[in-house]
């Protein structure tokens, strides 16, 4: 058990190192915004001349005292390690000199190379359930007060992010580039935690299945399935959840779980393809009427 703890904090330090070396290595140089803290960071250090990872460690103090305040001393011991070690090892990579003997000229090249990193670095911290703080943390407040759930939150956090890193750098190309490095990133995330396709079927047995069902839909937003199955050994008759959702989703769901039922039976397995309601349309397809 000693050495399963010692694994998961080596692989999270690990994890969060990766992310603060692809942020600080390609995007701070060329004043790229992608969203979350970082980005914050960037735009906040035009205004200021402070130390980047000062600006960093003060906007996740804040919202470590917020998580704490409105989610609770688990959340926030959850929390706190990944949103420190952050701006520290930010500090760390800015104090060595290594920036200038890295620097990449293409603005391009850079997004590919720091979407790749850093979608390689959440990919090792969240297989570990941990996260660098920042924006889950404001989805969480988001969630657990107006009800939002945390797919809806995510885009309208990171979409002012950028929305005001290109207003503050007036270039537009600021978001597109913000849009490639999503795109790549999450894929290397999936490449990470799932070796590729982004979207999972997730089965639950479990006797608390209809709570279960209620903090999908609260929470994920996400359509739930009812299976009809017989136990092999007991011969009883149970009822087996279907799921399917995204990577990001997943996590989240797998807390859900573990919180409601510690011994909930769940597996789950690679979806080739998706497509439907929530997948491929929003809403529902009407028919053609004659």
């Amino acid at each position: 058990m000693k050495n399963t703890h010692i694994k998961k904090y080596i692989n999270i330090i690990f994890g969060v190192f990766l992310v603060a070396f692809g942020f600080t290595i390609f995007l701070v140089p060329h004043n790229l915004v992608i969203g979350g803290v970082s980005g914050l960071g960037i735009v906040l250090g035009s205004f200021w001349e402070f130390n980047l990872a000062l600006i960093l460690l003060g906007v996740n103090g804040i919202l470590l005292i917020i998580a704490l305040i409105f989610m609770g001393k688990k959340f926030f011991l959850n929390t706190i390690l990944g949103a420190l070690l952050f701006p520290a090892f930010t500090f760390l990579i800015n104090l060595s000199g290594i920036v200038d003997f890295l620097h990449v000229e293409d603005v391009l090249l850079s997004i590919i190379a720091s979407s790749v990193i850093m979608g390689i670095g959440l990919g090792i911290a969240l297989k570990e359930g941990a996260n660098t703080g920042g924006t889950d943390v404001l989805q969480a407040v988001v969630f657990k007060y107006f009800h939002i759930p945390y797919s809806k939150s995510l885009y309208f956090i990171d979409g002012a992010v950028i929305i005001l890193g290109v207003l503050v750098f007036n270039d537009f190309q600021i978001g597109l580039y913000a849009i490639i490095f999503i795109i790549i990133c999450g894929k290397a995330i999936d490449a990470v935690v799932f070796g590729g396709f982004n979207k999972r079927a997730t089965y639950i047995i479990s006797d608390a299945k209809n709570e279960i069902k209620t903090q999908i839909f609260k929470v994920l937003s996400r359509g739930v399935s009812e299976i009809p199955i017989k136990g092999g050994y007991q011969e009883d008759n149970r009822i087996m959840l279907v799921c399917v959702l995204s990577t990001r989703e997943y996590f989240i769901l797998r807390s859900i779980v573990e919180k409601i039922d510690p011994k909930a039976f769940l597996f789950v397995t690679k979806a080739t393809e998706v497509r439907g309601l929530g997948f491929s349309f929003d809403e529902p397809i009407r028919k053609e009427e004659n």
